[in-house]
């Protein structure tokens, strides 16, 4: 049936995939390609930076490393768009994951402070009340 289907598909002109195109592998190579383009940002960012070491100014001239030197011929490279939102959405929940837990520790410490005066309170209540006793019985 696929032999059939692949050999005499009347939509084979307008775009849509033969049977034996639904392989994942050749899917991700004709509509995604993220591997291939992440690959390629990766050796277009390293070799921005080994440019920048062979021509002695770091990777941004002054040191911090946040500009590539690239060269005039050379057509920048992009990350792939959905590789470069994912980034941004771990780095986002990230960020919301250390708010979190910075709140809590907060809200751990302040609950600490406030048990350890309640029982200073405690100790100074108990500490008259021995007093008022010792007073009452010794006196």
């Amino acid at each position: 049936l696929s032999s059939s289907l692949a050999g005499s598909s009347p939509s084979a002109g307008s775009g849509t995939l033969l049977p034996a195109e639904l392989d994942i592998e050749i899917l991700r190579k004709k509509y995604r390609c993220e591997q291939t383009r992440a690959e390629g940002y990766e050796a277009y960012v390293k070799r921005a930076e080994l440019r920048a070491l062979v021509n002695g100014s770091g990777v941004d001239g002054d040191g911090s490393g946040d500009c590539l030197v690239v060269a005039e011929d050379e057509a920048p490279v992009e990350k792939h768009p959905i590789q470069a939102r994912v980034e941004e959405l771990v780095a986002r929940e990230n960020d919301r994951a250390r708010e979190r837990s910075r709140r809590r520790l907060e809200s751990n410490a302040w609950q600490t402070e406030v048990h350890q005066q309640c029982i200073a309170e405690l100790d100074k209540l108990r500490e008259e009340e021995r007093r008022v006793i010792d007073m009452a019985g010794g006196g």
